[in-house]
């Protein structure tokens, strides 16, 4: 039993080798079509909607800590990374980008962050 089905062999150890009496079908997972609320939840569809819901909830939550705006947009730049630039000396973040661009083909994450924080903005 323990080849075949080491969740089951676990059970029947637990059951009259150490007495303890916890249901056989709450212990199954949910994707375990044996589990009776997998018919419930997986087949209905439920449990998609709710994985959907918590990913949502985690990805607003995340962006609420960032500084993000409601709507998904970055927060504008007030100038400061241009103000630092010049008082450092330095080139500006987009040209360097720009630039790094230029030299080599960025992957396509990198890309969609320079996008989404604007940084390319007036270049």
């Amino acid at each position: 039993l323990k080849v075949l089905d080491a969740g089951l062999a676990n059970f029947f150890v637990a059951l009259f080798a150490r007495g303890e009496r916890e249901s056989l079908l709450q212990t199954l997972p949910l994707e375990d079509p044996r589990n009776p609320a997998h018919h419930f939840l997986v087949e209905s569809g439920f449990k998609a909607v709710i994985d959907e819901e918590v990913r949502r909830r985690t990805r607003e939550m995340i962006a609420a800590r960032q500084g993000l705006l409601r709507s998904g947009g970055a927060v504008p730049d007030a100038g400061f990374k241009e103000l630092i630039g010049r008082l450092a000396g330095a080139p500006s973040l987009a040209k360097v980008v720009q630039r790094s661009a230029q030299e080599r083909a960025d992957p396509d994450a990198f890309r969609a962050f320079v996008e989404h924080f604007n940084l390319l903005e007036g270049v």
